[in-house]
């Protein structure tokens, strides 16, 4: 529902937000291997470097991986599940 209040010109009701869509990373998909960035990992194996951007493209990227049917089917519950039967074959996916 719109009002329009002509007194003062403005529309006032629901305004929908722009929203960007899940991202697809085709340019991170589509580096060669000598193209591609080393990422430093902490004692813990947290990513932190050698900068913020590369930090976010290894997370877009990881999360494009998550949402690939054939690497984590919808199928299982437990995300133990999934490492146990697809973790092999997403490990060496992220690796090459």
């Amino acid at each position: 529902m719109i009002i329009l209040c002509y007194k003062f010109n403005v529309k006032i009701g629901t305004i929908k937000k722009k929203t960007r869509g899940p991202t697809q990373c085709l340019k991170i998909h589509g580096r060669k291997i000598q193209d591609r960035q080393e990422v430093i990992l902490d004692d813990i194996g947290e990513p932190i470097g050698p900068d913020a951007k590369v930090v976010s493209d290894l997370s877009n990227f990881l999360g494009t991986i998550a949402r690939n049917s054939a690497f984590c089917p919808c199928l299982y519950t437990n995300f133990k599940q999934v490492v146990k039967n697809h973790g092999e074959s997403i490990w060496n996916y992220v690796q090459v």
